[in-house]
């Protein structure tokens, strides 16, 4: 009975230190630093494809797009997410996520789409008006720069899209084998 006794008592004592021991350190397990940050980042890429599609199809139709607005609260739930996680190991990989979804979205922050906004006036124009053909052949030049940056914009995304998907990766792939 006396060695029950003292088993049981070494193992809540061995028990008891390990808590005190994890909770001394304060670590984060990768597992629970995964789950915080995988959360956010299905809803981060879930939340910005659906914006970034309603965004453009607006700013095609003649619509003002402000992406700034758009994304800022994606934004700030990252950088919430950033303090959550307190692992090292994810706390890098994420930080390398977040790194790349903000270069990401700065690229469309700078894309200025007012040009689609003179081209959908395009059909209100009456070709028999002499102003209206000068207005035509104005839009007509524009409409060719607009072509070369969206060449130059869907590039540079391509490149960022690229640069996001290996940071994602990387962070699946701890959180995956951990």
């Amino acid at each position: 009975m006396n060695s029950i006794v003292r088993r049981t008592g070494a193992v809540v004592a061995a028990a008891g230190l390990a808590l005190a021991l994890a909770s001394c350190s304060g670590g984060q397990s990768v597992a629970d630093a995964c789950k915080i940050a995988e959360e956010t980042m299905t809803e981060v890429v879930t939340q910005s494809q659906a914006d970034t599609q309603q965004a453009l199809q607006g700013a095609l139709q003649g619509e003002e797009v402000d992406f700034n607005a758009i994304f800022q609260p994606i934004k700030e739930a990252l950088s919430d997410t950033q303090k959550k996680v307190t692992n090292e190991e994810v706390s890098t990989a994420l930080d390398g996520f977040v790194t790349e979804y903000n270069s990401f979205v700065g690229v469309l922050e700078q894309v200025d789409l007012s040009g689609f906004q003179e081209l959908s006036d395009l059909s209100d124009l009456d070709p028999s008006d002499p102003e209206a053909m000068a207005k035509i052949e104005e839009l007509q030049e524009k409409s060719t720069e607009l072509q070369q940056q969206a060449q130059d914009l869907q590039t540079d995304i391509q490149d960022k899209t690229e640069a996001l998907t290996a940071a994602s990766s990387e962070l699946s792939e701890l959180c995956t084998t951990n």
